[in-house]
């Protein structure tokens, strides 16, 4: 799988570079799971899933499909890849979610179904999203000094 980073890497578009990382690990995690991934393929899967579900319902739709043990390791995943100001936005939504997100996905639909969507909570999600292009960044330049762990 080398090969396919080290090839993704190369193309012109970050874009699309991203995207194609993207479909690689998505790959490997539908192969193998979520545990075995390597600890690097897991940021790029966490920082990725966050992006895609902020692009693809907001904050409230990354909450659905996030349990506690995923949204908790999405934050470590954006301090490995230098994303510090979104890992602290990310940390500020976990503040309004009291002992944290339920990992059943029916008992999680209603903790979040129930929850007040703030103000606050809405200006964290502008923020994030305006941090997409940078995120995008910091997780190929992580892809590029770590691309070994990869498999």
């Amino acid at each position: 799988m080398n090969m396919e980073i080290q090839a993704a890497l190369n193309l012109p578009d970050e874009t699309d570079a991203f995207l194609q990382i993207s479909d690689i690990v998505f790959d490997r995690y539908s192969e193998v799971g979520f545990d075995q991934l390597s600890q690097e393929e897991r940021t790029f899967f966490c920082v990725d899933a966050l992006m895609r579900t902020l692009t693809n319902g907001g904050i409230t739709q990354f909450l659905y499909e996030t349990g506690n043990r995923q949204f908790t390791s999405t934050i470590e995943s954006l301090k490995a890849i230098r994303a510090a100001k979104a890992a602290e936005l990310l940390e500020s939504v976990g503040a309004h979610l009291g002992s944290g997100l339920p990992e059943d996905p029916d008992v999680r639909s209603d903790f979040v179904d129930n929850l007040e969507i703030s103000d606050e909570l809405s200006a964290i999600e502008e923020k994030l999203y305006a941090l997409e292009a940078s995120l995008m960044q910091q997780c190929l330049q992580f892809v590029s000094k770590h691309m070994k762990s990869f498999n």
